[in-house]
């Protein structure tokens, strides 16, 4: 199965999807499987949320336990003659963690700005943060809360201030990047553009695809205008003929019901989660297609977008397999009594052959059957004395019943008469026939 070598999860709902992703077994077999030229998938989770950290920790390092525990499982079921395992890598990016974030003159004073500026190559007055749109005391504990203009900025300041940050943007030699982000919250549509513009000044050719969540009429005002942000930024640079992307998928979120971060997420949780496993599979899907012809090849430089629903079906393995056992074990029972029964026939058959065949029977008759034969060639006699044929002068009439005649006469077992009156007929006809 294809899978991207190298996925950048961009805020919530980018981790949300590549957890899910990274948890499948299906996924990390695919990945894990020994080959002559083993795999490598790295994964790069970058967020802003101080307050997620500790539990994406405990949760990447579950993913990490079961990779290892799915690398020893497939260590001793399969030949590791034949290559080698394949490898899994998660880097965990918390964009505030090593840059200085005492109070908003770390983002716009007259010292921080021309550092992140030099930093990141662009003009001090291009610099857009302005104090009043930033608390004073800087607080990113749920992460920049929807606000896509401070997401941008601090993965700016993070890029020119943290060597960590700035080394983890990189690319594969070869391979396909996945770049997974929801394109209403801040961190998400606020990075990914700038994240990806980087990645291409390591690697101008490299195949980079978009997986972009969209927000529902229900998240708010804020959620929708970053999303018609980010979406206005694409499709400009794409008229302009900037392909950062190869495709840009888009992926609803309105099945879900989900409210944002401010509706009732109990709710919504079993219906957030049957989404992001479902959005694995049409990532799966969509690296699987690639070995066809391209089917998004002619995407119009406007609204360069493709829409992308995805669906699970799931069936009940187990019942189905309850099922198949049950049929296979009536359909062996049929067969058994098929056979039992052809069994049944076939010595009867032989019983039959064998005790009443015409050529070698050697039984008596019953007393019964003896009387109706005498009764039936009775009969017989007395209709070769009906006057009818004397009249008409019927000479083989005359005939039979000197044939029989002679048979009574003959014998007086009545199964001899009959073989003596079958004999003169037979000899007789064959006379005939001479004639």
């Amino acid at each position: 199965m294809n899978l991207p070598s190298r996925i950048f999860a961009v805020g919530g709902a980018g981790k949300a999807i590549t957890y899910e992703l990274l948890e499948a077994d299906w996924v990390q077999e695919s990945v894990l499987r020994p080959r002559r030229n083993p795999r490598t998938l790295t994964v790069t989770v970058i967020d802003t949320a101080e307050e997620e950290e500790n539990r994406d920790l405990e949760r990447i390092q579950q993913i990490r336990n079961s990779i290892q525990e799915t690398r020893e499982r497939l260590r001793e079921e399969e030949d590791t003659q034949e290559g080698r395992l394949g490898e899994i890598n998660i880097d965990y990016l918390p964009l505030t963690q090593n840059i200085q974030l005492h109070d908003q003159n770390d983002l716009v004073g007259a010292e921080a700005v021309p550092r992140i500026a030099a930093g990141v190559g662009i003009d001090e007055e291009n610099w857009w943060l302005k104090p009043e749109f930033i608390n004073e005391n800087l607080d990113f504990a749920t992460g920049v809360v929807r606000k896509r203009g401070l997401g941008k900025g601090l993965y700016y300041k993070s890029y020119a201030e943290d060597d960590n940050v700035r080394t983890s943007i990189d690319l594969p030699n070869r391979g396909k990047v996945a770049v997974i982000a929801g394109l209403g919250g801040g961190s998400g549509s606020g990075i990914f553009i700038d994240l990806v513009k980087h990645l291409k000044r390591t690697k101008r050719t490299a195949e980079i695809t978009l997986f972009g969540v969209l927000p529902n009429d229900e998240e708010g005002d804020a959620e929708s205008a970053n999303a018609h942000a980010v979406l206005s930024e694409l499709e400009y640079m794409s008229l302009q003929g900037e392909e950062l992307f190869k495709d840009r998928i888009l992926i609803p979120i309105d099945p879900t019901g989900f409210g944002g971060k401010k509706g009732n997420l109990i709710q919504s949780s079993d219906a957030l989660v049957e989404f992001d496993r479902a959005a694995v599979y049409l990532i799966a899907s969509y690296y699987n297609m690639m070995d066809m012809e391209d089917p998004f090849a002619d995407t119009p430089s406007y609204a360069p977008f493709i829409m992308g629903v995805p669906q699970v079906l799931r069936y009940n393995v187990d019942a189905i397999q309850d099922a198949k056992t049950v049929t296979k074990e009536i359909l062996n029972a049929k067969q058994d009594a098929l056979e039992a029964e052809e069994d049944v026939y076939t010595g009867v058959d032989r019983f039959l052959s064998r005790e009443w065949s015409p050529d070698e029977m050697a039984g008596e008759l019953h007393d019964s059957d003896r009387t109706d034969l005498e009764t039936r060639l009775d009969n017989v006699w007395s209709l070769t004395e009906l006057d009818i044929f004397t009249e008409l002068e019927y000479e083989s009439v005359s005939a039979y019943r000197e044939i029989m005649s002679e048979a009574e006469a003959e014998t007086d077992d009545i199964l001899d008469r009959i073989d003596v009156i079958a004999g003169s007929i037979r000899a007789g006809t064959a006379r005939i026939g001479d004639n």
